[in-house]
């Protein structure tokens, strides 16, 4: 048996749309919030303090979006960084992450993330009104993302953990437990397989170290300037010139005493087909 459909508009001889399980009347348009996905791979340097600029695929306009230096016709897509990553030097070139875009309405199309929800990831990932780095509570409002020329909204934001180690380098004498010091970050080289430094580089991370050291009465050494260890990123609430802060995981207390420039130029690591493991 078949079920004669019912045309609402006979005059136009179009029929309704029908659900494909329930054969029932189908939604034209499908309201509710709807998360867009799409992969970028970091195009350019990351020296940004809360984005990164990428290449990828904007499923909005449904068209590869490429980077180069210079290049109105190749501008990149400034992707957010995860609120607990919003520090520079956290991410190389080449590296490839999911990145997310919420909107709402029809699935075809794009519009505004609802206004009466206070904490808006929504179309903007935003940047927290005042807490610098990760907002304090689901409470704190957030302002619109723009990038440095004040012309473009940042929409899309990394799908990244932020627990990742960070490998830096001490740029000054441990100065004890509690006292704040500075560190540089180290590139990884997948053909050294080590990580490398730019000395030529004054962006330095501000760190702090939490460990029972010897000049608190502990047994922990305090090692010299140019020791290296892990650190992990923390975020910073009271300090204007730093949103996060890296904290001592473990550090070699055997400094070499010295700082190698490897001569990194834009974050990439020199071409080299030695074997590291000779």
């Amino acid at each position: 048996m078949t079920k004669k459909r019912r045309r609402p508009t006979p005059e136009f001889g179009i029929p309704y749309p029908v659900h494909p399980i329930g054969a029932g009347y189908a939604d034209l348009a499908a309201q509710g919030l709807f998360p867009y996905c799409a992969m970028m791979q970091v195009a350019k340097e990351d020296v940004h303090q809360d984005y990164v600029i990428c290449r990828g695929f904007d499923i909005r306009m449904r068209k590869f979006i490429d980077y180069e230096e210079d290049n109105d016709d190749k501008p990149g897509i400034p992707v957010a960084k995860p609120y607990g990553k919003r520090v520079k030097h956290v991410y190389q070139i080449g590296q490839v992450f999911g990145a997310f875009l919420p909107t709402q309405g029809p699935r075809d199309w794009v519009c505004p993330s609802p206004a009466d929800v206070d904490w808006r990831v929504g179309q903007n990932p935003g940047v927290a009104e005042t807490t610098p780095g990760h907002p304090a509570d689901l409470d704190e409002a957030i302002n619109e993302m723009m990038t440095d020329d004040e012309t473009k909204y940042v929409n899309w934001m990394l799908i990244d953990t932020a627990d990742d180690l960070i490998w830096c380098m001490l740029m000054e004498d441990h100065p004890g437990r509690f006292e704040c010091f500075y560190v540089l970050q180290g590139v990884w080289c997948p053909k050294s397989a080590r990580f490398l430094f730019d000395c030529d580089s004054t962006d330095y991370l501000l760190a702090i170290d939490l460990h029972y050291t010897q000049s608190a009465g502990g047994l922990i050494p305090e090692p010299e300037k140019f020791a290296q260890g892990w650190f992990k990123l923390m975020p910073l609430e009271n300090n204007p010139n730093h949103k996060m802060i890296a904290v001592v995981v473990t550090l070699d207390c055997d400094s070499d005493g010295s700082c190698e420039n490897h001569g990194l130029t834009d974050g990439e690591c020199p071409d080299t087909e030695t074997d590291p493991c000779e």
